[in-house]
C-alpha cells in the first residue's frame, strides 16, 4: 500500500471540503474514481458514488501515465463522453473537477455542459471550451446555480487521440448566498518581472489585504469586457486554459493572492492585463469594473534554450559513494520557463551523435541533500528542490544530480556567493547507475550530450583529454556544440559551471526626489556596457544612463546609478546589458513607487488629516462604511482636516485620488 499517495488523497480530499465549505456550500455529491472500474474505451455504464454514468471512449484509468491524485482517474480519448444518466436532487451550485494531460499527450479541450430536463437539453458553463495543456491536475470550477433535479456530461472536443485526465468530481447543491457590495477600490501597482519568452511573472498591490482578485490577460490588445456580477470564473496559469470572457480573453487567476507565474505564452508577443477586485461568491460575486488598470508587458524573443554550463564528469567518488552517484550536470535556463514536469525534460548521452541513452526523464525529491547542500557557508536557502515548483525561471541556474548522490563530498559554498537561488532536479532514471557514466579517459576519442527542455533541443560534444583526477569538469556555452574551455578541481566546484551574468538588479527610492539603481554580476564574458532604461508606464522605455562593463570577470561585480528625475507616481526601470560585438539583453523590469512620497494621512483626535510637503494638494477624498455607503465626500485642494465627530464610531476606509495617487487605507473611528 502507497502511504504517500493515500495521504496526498486525504489531503486534496479536505482542500476540495474546504473549498466547498468556504463558497458556503456543502459537496452532496462527489467521485475520486478510486472504487470504480471499467478497463476499456468501448462505451459502457460506470457507477460512481451510486450515480450510474455512460463512459463512450473513456474509461478508469490506473497506468503510471495517468494523471491522478490516488490510484485511479477518468482517461478521457478522441470525442469521448462522460455523462450522468441519473438526476441529483437539489439543483448544482459550484461544480468542479481537476483535469490534466496523460502522459505526454498534446492540448486537448473539453466543456462541461448540465441539463435540468433529464437530459432532453444540454447548457454549457462559464466557458464554452476548456484547454487542457498541462500534465499537472488543475482545478477547474463551474458556477452551475441550477435547481431541481440535475445531471451533468463532460464532452471532450478537440486533440484527436490525445488524452484527458479528469479526477475529484464533485457538485453542490444549488444554495442562495448573500448579497455584497463590490469593493471601494480595484488592484493597482501591476509589476511585471522574470519575464521570459514563453512566460511572465506578474504581481500587483491590493488595497485590501487578502481581497479577491480576478485577473485576466490578453495578448496583442487591451482587455475590453467586463467581468459578470454573479457569475464565477474558471481560471488556469496556463494562457488560453482559463474561462474566456470575452474574445480571447482569458482568466489567468482568481484567488486572494498577489502574484502569479502564466505559462504557456508566445514569444516576442506583448499581452494586456486587467485586476478585477471582487467580493462575494457564486450568484452573489461583485466585481469591480469602475477603475481598473490597463497594463501590458511583451515576451522577449525565444533566442536562448535551456543550455548546459557544465558537466562534472569524473566526480568525487568519496565512500560509500562511486563515480556515477556523483556526476553533476549545471545548467541555465535561458529566455524560456523551464518546466520541471518529467515529460517536458530529457538528459541524453552516448559515444555517437546525437546522443540517444537516456539519463535524465524522470526526477524526484530528495530533502536530505537540498539540506546539506544549503548547510555550506552562505548557502542557507539558496538550494531548491525543483520538484517543488511547477517552473524554474528564466535566466535562473539549475543542477541535475543522481538521487543517489552523496552531497557532503562536495564544497557548495563557491556556488552561492552571488545569493541567488539555485533549483536542483534528482534524476531517478534507472540508466543512472552508481558506476559512472560520464567518460574523460583517453584514448576514447569523444563523447556526447543532447538536452531537451521542452521543445528546445541542444546538441554537445567533448573530448576525453583531461587528467583521470577527480573534478574533471567540461564547460560550453549557450551556443551548446564543442566546449569552450576544461577543468579540473578536486571537489571544490568552481562559480563558473554556473555563469550566471545579473545576481540581481534592485532600486530604492532615497533623499532628494531620488532613486538609486544597484546591480551586481558574477561573471562577465565580451560585456562593453549597460544601459539603464526608465519608462512611466512600463512599455515605453528610454536611456538615462550608461555604466561600462568589465569586458570580461569571473568576479562578483558591483554597479549603481541615480535617477535624480524620477516621476511622481510609478517609475519603471531595466538594464539593456551590451556586448562588445553588439549583441544586447534585457533584464526583468524593476518598479519604485514614488507616487506616495510626501503625502500623508491618518486619523487622530477624531479627525483625518491630509498632509503633504508639497502645498498644492489637488484631488478628492471619500470615506465609506464597510456597507459600502459614503460617509464623506470632499474635494482637497490644500492640507487639510476632516471632522469626523459626526460619524459613529467603528471601522471605516478613506480613499484619496489625485491625478497620480489613488491611496487607500482603514482606519478607526472611537
Amino acid at each position: 500500500m502507497n502511504i504517500f499517495k493515500l495521504n496526498i488523497k486525504l489531503v486534496l480530499t479536505l482542500i476540495s471540503i474546504l473549498f466547498f465549505t468556504e463558497i458556503g456550500k456543502s459537496a452532496v455529491y462527489s467521485t475520486d474514481y478510486e472504487s470504480a472500474s471499467k478497463g476499456s474505451y468501448a462505451c459502457g455504464a460506470v457507477t460512481l458514488n451510486g450515480i450510474s454514468w455512460n463512459f463512450c471512449d473513456a474509461l478508469i484509468g490506473s497506468l503510471a501515465n495517468d494523471r491522478k491524485n490516488g490510484a485511479q482517474s477518468a482517461r478521457v480519448r478522441n470525442t469521448g463522453t462522460m455523462t450522468m444518466l441519473a438526476d441529483k436532487t437539489s439543483g448544482a451550485g459550484t461544480i468542479g473537477v481537476y483535469h490534466a494531460k496523460y502522459g505526454s499527450d498534446g492540448n486537448s479541450t473539453w466543456r462541461l455542459e448540465v441539463s435540468n430536463d433529464g437530459g432532453a437539453t444540454w447548457t454549457a458553463y462559464v466557458s464554452p471550451t476548456i484547454t487542457t495543456s498541462s500534465t499537472t491536475l488543475s482545478l477547474a470550477s463551474f458556477s452551475a446555480n441550477v435547481s431541481g433535479n440535475i445531471r451533468v456530461r463532460i464532452l471532450k472536443l478537440t486533440g484527436g487521440g490525445n488524452r484527458i485526465n479528469f479526477d475529484d468530481f464533485s457538485i453542490t447543491d444549488d444554495v442562495a448566498c448573500t448579497p455584497v457590495s463590490e469593493p471601494l477600490v480595484n488592484a493597482s501597482a501591476y509589476t511585471f518581472t522574470n519575464i521570459g519568452c514563453n512566460g511572465i511573472q506578474i504581481s500587483w498591490t491590493s488595497p485590501i489585504a487578502n481581497d479577491s482578485s480576478l485577473v485576466v490577460m490578453k495578448a496583442g490588445s487591451n482587455v475590453t469586457t467586463d467581468p459578470i456580477d454573479g457569475t464565477v470564473y474558471s481560471a488556469n496559469s496556463t494562457f488560453g486554459s482559463g474561462s474566456d470572457i470575452g474574445t480571447s480573453e482569458f482568466v489567468v487567476y482568481n484567488g486572494s493572492g498577489t502574484s502569479l507565474i502564466v505559462s504557456g505564452l508566445a514569444a516576442s508577443t506583448t499581452y494586456f492585463i486587467k485586476i478585477f477586485e471582487y467580493n462575494g461568491e457564486s450568484t452573489c460575486v461583485d466585481y469591480r469594473t469602475s477603475d481598473e488598470i490597463s497594463s501590458s508587458e511583451s515576451t522577449v524573443a525565444c533566442d536562448t534554450c535551456a543550455y548546459m554550463t557544465a558537466a562534472l564528469i569524473n566526480s568525487c567518488d568519496n565512500l560509500p559513494c562511486t563515480e556515477g552517484d556523483n556526476e553533476m550536470l549545471f545548467f541555465n535556463s535561458g529566455n524560456y520557463y523551464v518546466s520541471t514536469a518529467d515529460a517536458d525534460i530529457t538528459i541524453n548521452y552516448g559515444s555517437t551523435s546525437p546522443a540517444s541513452n537516456t539519463y535524465g526523464d524522470s526526477f524526484t525529491a530528495n530533502p536530505t541533500a537540498i539540506t546539506s547542500m544549503n548547510a555550506d557557508p552562505g548557502c542557507s536557502g539558496i538550494y531548491i528542490d525543483a520538484t517543488t515548483v511547477e517552473f524554474i525561471p528564466p535566466n535562473t541556474s539549475f543542477l541535475i544530480l543522481n538521487e543517489t548522490v552523496c552531497a557532503d563530498a562536495f564544497d557548495w559554498s563557491s556556488l552561492c556567493a552571488g545569493g541567488g537561488n539555485i533549483y536542483v532536479l534528482f534524476s531517478s532514471d534507472a540508466t543512472w547507475t552508481s558506476s559512472g557514466q560520464f567518460s574523460n579517459s583517453p584514448p576514447l576519442s569523444g563523447r556526447f550530450f543532447r538536452t531537451i527542455f521542452g521543445g528546445c533541443t541542444l546538441d554537445y560534444s567533448y573530448d576525453n583529454t583531461l587528467p583521470a583526477g577527480d573534478g574533471a569538469i567540461v564547460f560550453w556555452d549557450e551556443t551548446a556544440g564543442t566546449p569552450v574551455s576544461y577543468d579540473t578541481d578536486g571537489c571544490s566546484l568552481p562559480a563558473s559551471v554556473l555563469p550566471v551574468t545579473l545576481l540581481y538588479f534592485d532600486g530604492n527610492a532615497i533623499k532628494n526626489s531620488s532613486n538609486l539603481l544597484e546591480w551586481s554580476t558574477s561573471s562577465e564574458i565580451n560585456n562593453d556596457y549597460f544601459t539603464l532604461e526608465h519608462s512611466a508606464n512600463a512599455t515605453d522605455f528610454n536611456p538615462i544612463g550608461i555604466v561600462y562593463g568589465a569586458g570580461n570577470s569571473s568576479s562578483q561585480l558591483f554597479y549603481q546609478l541615480i535617477d535624480d528625475n524620477p516621476i511622481a507616481g510609478i517609475n519603471y526601470y531595466r538594464l539593456k546589458q551590451t556586448d562588445l560585438d553588439g549583441e544586447y539583453a534585457y533584464s526583468s523590469i524593476i518598479v519604485i513607487n514614488n507616487q506616495f512620497s510626501g503625502i500623508k494621512i491618518y486619523a487622530s483626535n477624531n479627525s483625518l488629516f491630509i498632509e503633504s510637503n508639497n502645498s498644492n494638494i489637488s484631488g478628492s477624498l471619500q470615506i465609506f462604511d464597510l456597507t459600502g455607503r459614503i460617509v464623506v465626500d470632499s474635494k482637497i485642494n490644500s492640507n487639510s482636516r476632516i471632522g469626523l465627530s459626526v460619524l459613529n464610531s467603528g471601522t471605516y476606509i478613506y480613499q484619496f485620488i489625485s491625478e497620480n495617487n489613488i491611496i487607500s487605507d482603514k482606519f478607526i473611528v472611537q
